[in-house]
């Protein structure tokens, strides 16, 4: 959504930058622009910006022995058999999380004792609408929340805990979807621990703090209004789509979809997923999730008679793996260990024809 407002905004006018230390800017523009730019998602809580710098996100990062000890948690099989929900991988977590706030130059509640920085940091990841005084309560206005986390990106203002622990859950980010690809997990917890990842992912896939001063600066310029970011109703009428929130209205004539649909096999429309389905050529890991694939990328396939040699990285390989959307992983293990396989593949075939 950023990267879209950002694009159409700068055909109208330019982002001054006002402050380098923290990005900082206004928006000039030349045209009468009002209420430009309406957004709204499910839950209304604006992305937070990563780290400004490396020196402060260092502030965040596990120490290699942190690293390797949660590693030999998560991977532990019989814990991954044993598990009925995510809770094993968020109590692997929730110390490290308390040893790194506590370090923090600044925190909410600095003398918060490590224990129960613990619990309220299990106790937020499995719900988020839990509150705390360490957390940005989820109802205070965007433009208010967006503040606080540039504050905390740039090392200006204290740290809350909800941001502390996106920061570090993306540090870790790289041994969870290692160690828990091709998990002993049940698909349910799989299910949940795929939810678990999404649901940090406004603050461990955030944006840079200029592009979150970029959309502040179009709100205080009245380019974007904020009145209706929070799940609001719809109404299609001739003039457009009528947005509804807190008994106010507004009009919007173009509707912009930036949300990538559901990693779901199941909805694909596409006539040769369906005949692949409907011919036990590839399975659905879970109803809500893609393709069951090997460790080589090929997917399973549930027909003893027909095993094709199709591969599958990315989205809609969800399921099997986790972390399918993230750069690192596509040129990472996964991309090099189907290459191999499917050279593999191709030299075998090479041998069975006449050249």
């Amino acid at each position: 959504m950023i990267d879209v407002v950002r694009g159409i905004a700068n055909k109208f006018g330019d982002f001054i930058i006002t402050d380098e230390n923290t990005k900082a800017c206004h928006y000039k523009t030349d045209y009468k622009i009002t209420n430009l730019f309406i957004p709204f998602s499910l839950d209304g809580l604006p992305p937070a910006p990563k780290p400004l710098n490396a020196e402060i996100d260092d502030w965040f990062k596990p120490t290699n022995k942190q690293i390797s000890d949660f590693e030999n948690i998560i991977k532990n099989t019989s814990a991954q058999k044993e598990a009925n929900s995510p809770l094993f991988l968020i109590q692997a977590i929730a110390p490290i999380v308390a040893k790194i706030y506590q370090k923090l130059p600044q925190q909410y509640l600095p003398e918060l004792p490590k224990k129960d920085i613990e619990t309220i940091t299990e106790k937020w990841l499995l719900d988020q609408t839990h509150q705390h005084p360490t957390i940005i309560p989820q109802k205070q206005p965007a433009n208010q929340s967006m503040q606080d986390y540039i504050g905390m990106a740039t090392g200006k203002k204290a740290i809350s805990l909800d941001y502390c622990i996106g920061q570090v859950w993306r540090h870790c980010q790289p041994s969870i979807y290692d160690k828990l690809s091709f998990n002993s997990c049940s698909d349910k917890v799989f299910s949940e621990i795929i939810k678990l990842d999404e649901s940090t992912k406004r603050y461990s896939y955030g944006p840079p703090v200029e592009s979150i001063q970029q959309m502040l600066a179009l709100h205080k310029a009245c380019v974007m209004t904020l009145d209706y970011t929070n799940n609001p109703e719809f109404e299609l009428t001739n003039n457009g789509w009528k947005i509804l929130e807190n008994q106010k209205a507004i009009t919007a004539d173009i509707m912009i979809d930036s949300v990538l649909d559901a990693p779901k096999i199941n909805a694909v429309n596409s006539p040769i997923v369906k005949n692949m389905l409907a011919n036990d050529l590839i399975e659905a890991v879970h109803d809500e999730l893609g393709v069951a694939t090997d460790e080589n990328a090929y997917v399973i396939s549930n027909n003893p008679d027909n095993k094709p040699s199709i591969a599958l990285l990315g989205r809609l390989a969800k399921g099997t793996v986790i972390g399918v959307d993230a750069i690192l992983e596509c040129f990472g293990r996964r991309a090099k260990k189907w290459t191999k396989k499917a050279t593999e593949h191709h030299v075998n075939w090479l041998k069975t024809i006449n050249l």
